[in-house]
């Protein structure tokens, strides 16, 4: 049967080496993992028993969806020094689900895709630096709030590459605020109650 269908030398070298990347291919997919909070360990988001099942030894990575419930013993705070990395992030409940603390400097969290909050809570201390949320594709807050906890001039930035649809009245991030727009292509903004950062100009 194989050989009503000769193939030379070179053809077999080049579908080799497609199979081999076809092979990464699959092995990168199938290492994307989908996590759920639950802080059995302490407060940090890149303790692998934190979450369910386990994350990769340096936590979740940018391929990772994380999703944040009502429930948990204690949640993460993220702090300076730290590399913070999800894919998809679903928050459903937790008071707060998430705490910025910059008491030691600057915090980035940096998520791949979307950032759809929709119950609890997040917590943006910038007393001791700034706080940077860079959301590479839409930004969907349905729920929940997000409270801006300090009094300094520190800034919050949040930095979305695509959407942002905020249908919540709980995005309190403080004067010292600001959302970028980083996308290359138009960008849809809907925001109900109207949030200043959008009025006409």
């Amino acid at each position: 049967m194989h050989r009503a269908f000769p193939i030379s030398r070179s053809p077999i070298r080049l579908w080799g080496a497609a199979a081999l990347v076809l092979a990464a291919a699959c092995t990168d997919a199938s290492a994307q993992l989908t996590l759920t909070w639950n802080g059995s360990v302490d407060n940090n988001w890149n303790t692998p028993a934190n979450w369910t099942p386990a994350s990769g030894p340096s936590g979740p990575t940018t391929v990772d969806d994380v999703t944040f419930a009502a429930g948990s013993p204690r949640y993460p705070i993220l702090v300076n020094g730290g590399a913070y990395n999800c894919f998809i992030c679903t928050i459903n409940g937790g008071s707060p689900a998430i705490t910025f603390d910059t008491t030691g400097g600057a915090v980035t969290l940096n998520v791949g895709r979307n950032w759809l909050p929709a119950g609890g809570s997040v917590d943006f201390n910038a007393v001791g630096g700034s706080i940077t949320l860079i959301v590479v594709r839409d930004w969907n807050m349905t729920g929940g709030t997000m409270n801006r906890v300090d009094g300094s001039a520190n800034l919050v930035q949040v930095r979305v590459t695509r959407n942002f649809t905020n249908t919540a009245v709980g995005l309190n991030l403080g004067a010292s605020s600001e959302i970028l727009f980083e996308g290359t292509g138009n960008s849809t903004v809907n925001t109900a109650p109207p949030d200043r950062r959008f009025a006409a100009r």
